[in-house]
């Protein structure tokens, strides 16, 4: 039985100004409709990956956000992207790092996923994540459709360069000598961090995609969780059984028939690169497709274990004083059971920005969640669940 289609859309976990929410939410809606819009028109295998790559591909091409046009700037100046994206079904996964003059880098991680669809004549193994030049050499042999190769300066936007210049004067500041008290270093108006997807199509197939500009003022050449497999996104599901219904096209006579889930990670890229934070997320709900899954899962509690096991302690303890990290998951339950599609936030920062929809209710639900000011005694992770069904 055909299910109802669902989308949700990340612009980052870090410090949203007040000022930016207004461009953020738009950025974010419009993100929700053309995926929503590609998950009703298309009932394919690859719906779900069409989905989440055109979400992002409209994330990237708006300035307020961190991700394509507007990303932040290396110390050198200049702008170097990563982006990932993986589908449930079958476990497909594909990434780009450090790379410059892509306009769209999850277009290129999207490419990277397809080519190692491809048997190769001689039984090479494909690459599932390229990085810098040898990655856009391989956006230059990309048929169809053609990756945009654009002048590397193209992708930095005045907000982007203003930022880069104040925060590096502070940087040769601080080397020379005592900062200056009457020079705030807040991070209000700090771009935010990764953006993202998770999508899920009408046959219960899933999808997660990633794309960043990375931290201000990175070292050029540095990869953040966005390219890394298991660290930025995850989708994973149980198992699947052919269903009756007429189509076209055999390889999409299934419908998912066990839990199946989908996770867009976002924060700082070396602490949840050593979490493993997205694959940990689906281990700990036991979606991994190397384990079992028996039982009912806490998903509050599971999300807890993880942030403040495996992300946050370990972090503190190398000297970390405030780990960031965000995360939205949708999370399916069995076809079978009464269970809900249920998205699920949950973040260490200050906000997070966050939308959704259905094709049950087709219009942008866009939220900032700000945490409250927390005391010693409360959970160091915000956990929010929405039921989208």
């Amino acid at each position: 039985m055909q299910q109802d289609c669902f989308v949700a859309v990340h612009g980052g976990a870090g410090i949203l100004s007040r000022d930016s929410e207004g461009l953020v939410k738009q950025a974010l809606a419009n993100a929700c409709k053309t995926a929503l819009a590609t998950l009703q028109i298309r009932n394919d295998v690859n719906a779900a990956l069409a989905a989440t790559e055109e979400a992002i591909v409209v994330l990237e091409n708006d300035p307020c956000l961190n991700a394509g046009y507007g990303s932040n700037l290396t110390f050198a100046g200049t702008v170097e992207c990563d982006a990932a994206i993986m589908t449930s079904e079958p476990g497909d996964y594909g990434s780009i790092g450090a790379v410059s003059g892509i306009s769209n880098p999850i277009r290129l991680a999207r490419a990277v996923l397809d080519h190692a669809r491809i048997p190769d004549p001689l039984g090479r193994v494909p690459p599932m994540m390229l990085v810098s030049e040898g990655a856009t050499s391989f956006a230059s042999s990309v048929p169809q459709p053609p990756i945009a190769i654009v002048p590397v300066d193209s992708l930095i936007t005045l907000r982007a360069r203003q930022q880069w210049s104040k925060w590096k004067a502070r940087l040769d500041q601080a080397e020379a000598g005592p900062v200056d008290s009457t020079c705030p270093t807040t991070a209000e108006d700090q771009m935010q961090d990764t953006v993202g997807a998770v999508t899920c199509d009408r046959a219960g197939r899933m999808a997660a995609g990633v794309s960043s500009g990375g931290l201000l003022l990175k070292h050029p050449g540095r990869i953040g969780e966005a390219a890394m497999y298991g660290a930025g996104c995850w989708a994973s599901q149980t198992n699947r059984q052919p269903h009756t219904e007429a189509s076209g096209d055999s390889s999409n006579n299934f419908t998912i028939s066990g839990r199946s889930m989908a996770c867009s990670v976002s924060g700082t890229g070396e602490d949840i690169v050593r979490a493993m934070l997205a694959r940990s997320i689906a281990r700990a709900l036991a979606y991994d497709q190397a384990e079992t899954f028996s039982g009912e899962v806490d998903v509050h509690e599971a999300l807890s274990e993880v942030f403040v096991n495996l992300f946050l302690r370990p972090s503190m303890a190398r000297g970390e004083l405030n780990p960031s990290a965000g995360v939205i998951l949708l999370d399916r339950g069995d076809a079978d059971s009464p269970r809900s599609v249920r998205l699920w936030c949950a973040f260490t920062t200050p906000s997070m920005s966050i939308a959704y929809a259905s094709s049950r209710h087709p219009s942008p639900k866009v939220k900032i969640l700000r945490r409250p000011t927390r005391t010693n005694t409360e959970s160091p992770v915000y956990i929010t669940a929405i039921t989208l069904s």
